[in-house]
């Protein structure tokens, strides 16, 4: 499930920003 990944974005938005190049 994706229910982990979500938490992760909402407490540490960043995580979209390492993703990208």
């Amino acid at each position: 499930m994706r229910v982990l990944l979500a938490k992760m974005i909402l407490q540490h938005p960043d995580v979209l920003l390492l993703d990208e190049p």
